[in-house]
């Protein structure tokens, strides 16, 4: 079963994206902030298939997140994230992002049957 980890600050949005995915059959683990991101990516990295990754966060970003992924393994990173200018863009994917949607975006975005 794939495992998703979903980094995000805002709780209404990590809470209701869990629910989907969850509802369609995923394993999924949340965190608010980059320590509690480290924390549980310290004990699952192994076991984690996808990350979700916000770009602004209370203690720092989803560009260093995504780095610390690389340098560890190849699981699927995509960037979801209200922070829409090029220049932002361009650096989440070439940290290492497999893709960059920007919010609001459709669960449909993400799941695809």
């Amino acid at each position: 079963m794939t495992k998703i980890l979903i980094l995000e600050d805002d709780d209404f949005i990590r809470q209701q994206l869990a629910g989907i995915l969850q509802e369609k059959g995923y394993l999924v683990v949340e965190a608010a902030s980059v320590g509690q991101f480290n924390n549980i990516y310290e004990q699952e990295e192994a076991v984690i298939d996808v990350f979700l990754l916000d770009v602004y966060l209370p203690d720092g970003n989803g560009f260093d997140v995504c780095r610390k992924i690389r340098e560890h393994g190849s699981q699927i990173i995509i960037f979801l994230t209200s922070c829409d200018d090029e220049d932002s863009i361009i650096k989440g994917l070439d940290c290492g992002g497999d893709d960059y949607v920007v919010k609001p975006f459709r669960v449909a975005e993400l799941y695809q049957e």
